[in-house]
Order: structure tokens, then sequence, then C-alpha cells
């Protein structure tokens, strides 16, 4: 275990649970950056809460974000005030998520009545977990400004609650698994679900 943490093979991450959050409003968003500006971009955007995944790609895309926001008035805002100036982004399309048909590995799909809504301190650690897992409760409260049982009663919370996860997480280029896409489909409107569950059966699909 040591051995694979200390090659990077993998990490000790919390893995956020976007669909346990009453948070309808769900995109994926590609960016054509400027090369010189790509890594300053990427680094602006993975601390910020609602943005679940960043990942650079190849093709018409330099990078890849999926966001979750609670509603089209926050997606709205997040684009043209935090989005849209930056400086580097050549240009930008949103691809608006209609329905998640097979959730992320370690995410599982709610019911409404199950929804909770994370607090500013339970998102600042949500955040700072995502970076390391492995982070003490004391590093975790001063980054915070709370107090450590404050820190310790509000992870367990959410562990509990089934927001986060805290799992050794494999970093797929560095295992092997090389060869890593996200695939766009056009359909015909009635076909959409036989597609969907067609491509639900391939365990290398994975959201």
């Amino acid at each position: 275990l040591n051995k694979m943490l200390a090659d990077g093979t993998i990490a000790i991450q919390s893995l956020l649970n976007p669909f346990k959050m009453n948070y309808p409003c769900k995109a994926v968003i590609g960016l054509d950056m400027e090369a010189p500006h790509v890594n300053t971009i990427i680094e602006r955007f993975t601390d910020h809460f609602f943005v679940t995944m960043v990942l650079t790609s190849f093709g018409r895309y330099d990078a890849m974000m999926i966001v979750n926001f609670p509603n089209n008035e926050e997606l709205y805002h997040f684009i043209k005030n935090e989005l849209h100036p930056v400086d580097g982004i050549r240009d930008y399309e949103i691809f608006l998520v209609n329905e998640v048909v097979k959730p992320y590995r370690l995410s599982t799909l709610n019911r409404p009545e199950d929804f909770l809504v994370p607090d500013e301190i339970d998102q600042k650690l949500i955040v700072a977990l995502e970076k390391n897992g492995r982070a003490s409760y004391e590093v975790l409260a001063n980054i915070v400004n709370v107090s450590i049982p404050t820190v310790h009663r509000k992870i367990n919370q959410m562990v509990q609650d089934n927001i986060i996860k805290i799992r050794a997480v494999v970093r797929a280029s560095r295992s092997g698994l090389r060869s890593n896409a996200i695939i766009t489909i056009q359909c015909k409107p009635e076909n959409a679900d036989d597609v969907c569950n067609t491509l639900m059966e391939y365990p290398q699909i994975y959201l």
C-alpha cells in the first residue's frame, strides 16, 4: 500500500456523492484553451466545490468539467462570472444533463426525501479531503478555521449520510488503464432509453 501511494498508483481521497445532494442542475462543459494557460485554468477549477470532475483531453476540447449546481441561476452565475472572464479560454460548450442513468461507481442515486445540503464548512472539508483523504483533523481544522471536534463530527456525519466516502482511488494512467475517454452520442430521442440501457451493461463505462 505504501509503495502504491508513494509511486502515485493510488491516492487516498474523499469521493463526493453529488446525487445525495439536491443539486438537479448538472452539466458537462468542454473548454477550448490557449496552451500556455491550460495548467493555470485547470488548477483554478479543481478547487471549486460545484465542479465534480476536471480532466484534460485530446480532440475538440482541451479539458472537460462535470459540474453540479442547486439551480440554473447558480450555473448561469458560474458561467457568466467565473468561467467566461477567465483569460486563456478561447471557447466553451455546455452540455446540460437531462438524466444520469448510470452513476459513478461509488455514488448512488437517491430519493428526494434523502437529499442533504452541505453547509459552507462541509463544502470546505469536502474540497480539502478531495485533495488528501489522509489529512489529520488538526490540519483540516486549520484549513476551515473550526475546532478539531467540529471537524471530527462533521466528517463522521457526512460519511454516515453517504455524502462522501474516503477510499483508495486508483489512478488509471498509472495502473495500465491508459485509454480513457468521454464519448458523446447523438441519437433519436425515442431511442435514448434503449441506447442508455445497452451501454449500462459495459463495466468499462462508469458514468
